[in-house]
């Protein structure tokens, strides 16, 4: 996808390899690394279910790495590749254009974190693994308050680009 937009954007090799350190060194790697020991920590201080007749058992870190890999990819689809291609209606400044660019970033950040839920309720040693779904809310109450003129596309385009 940084090469697409790169192209889009015309921005050469330089911009090309900025926005791919950008896409996988932050976003995905050191924002997951913070993500998934958020979630490591959350998952076994407070969701472990003990059980007396069951050896005692922790979700690794590297689950919850991996959970965030598979909900990374929810979250790249909409946020990435369909902002992609709609690129052309959602640079425009209008209410319609911050409208669907704002939508596709809401859908991908509950994409993420349904996934989130599904990854954790995968583990039978854990309870109220709905605790992940608490954020779906938090992220509708954001796009909702930035359906008031702050157009997430825009902003995110001028920091790669």
């Amino acid at each position: 996808m940084a090469a697409a937009y790169s192209v889009v954007y015309g921005v050469g090799v330089n911009g090309f390899i900025r926005s791919l350190v950008q896409l996988l060194v932050v976003n995905y790697i050191l924002v997951g690394m913070l993500l998934a020991t958020a979630t490591w920590f959350v998952a076994n201080r407070f969701l472990r279910h003990q059980n007396v007749h069951v050896a005692d058992q922790q979700v690794e870190w590297m689950y919850a790495f991996d959970v965030h890999c598979n909900s990374f990819f929810t979250l790249f689809v909409f946020a990435y590749v369909m902002q992609f291609f709609f690129l052309p209606v959602l640079m425009k400044t209008s209410w319609i254009s911050l409208f669907l660019g704002n939508t596709l970033f809401a859908l991908a950040g509950s994409a993420y974190a349904f996934t989130t839920y599904l990854g954790f309720h995968a583990l039978p040693f854990l309870h109220h693994q709905e605790f992940f779904l608490y954020t779906i809310p938090v992220i509708a109450l954001g796009y909702l308050a930035s359906l008031f003129g702050f157009n997430l596309s825009h902003h995110l385009v001028d920091y790669y680009f």
